[in-house]
């Protein structure tokens, strides 16, 4: 993929909050992919930078909400991430590091997501394992 089309993706992920901005750039990528191995390469190169892509407009802190409390936030960066408590805290808290607001990437989300819902199976299973003792 030749360097200009690159940048032109580059400029397309970044400006993903700005709809007729990104149209724009997304229209002028097109024109810079002159093959078919151009296009495939770009769309792969754009599913690559969106999943890399930072999403501070996505507040999972205030998602969480009383949860956050009751989630052993270190097994989960542990576990899920296999980073410190200190990483996942610093994007819960959109805290600065190195200068800058530290937060989830669209692929982190994802496996925030994805762990979430598997803690939520294993709740789910015990809950039902206890209560089925009851009986």
């Amino acid at each position: 993929m030749n360097k200009d089309l690159k940048q032109k993706i580059d400029e397309v992920v970044a400006n993903m909050g700005n709809q007729d901005l990104s149209d724009k750039l997304m229209a002028e990528a097109f024109v810079l992919a002159l093959t078919p191995e151009d296009k495939k390469e770009a769309g792969q190169y754009l599913v690559q930078a969106m999943n890399k892509r930072k999403r501070p407009d996505v507040e999972v802190r205030n998602m969480l909400g009383e949860m956050a409390d009751a989630l052993s936030l270190s097994y989960l960066a542990k576990r899920y991430f296999e980073k410190d408590k200190t990483w996942l805290y610093h994007r819960l808290n959109n805290s600065n590091v190195n200068g800058k607001p530290a937060s989830f990437s669209q692929q982190e989300l994802i496996i925030l997501a994805d762990s979430l819902k598997d803690l939520s199976s294993k709740l789910s299973d015990i809950s039902s394992n206890i209560a089925s003792s009851l009986r």
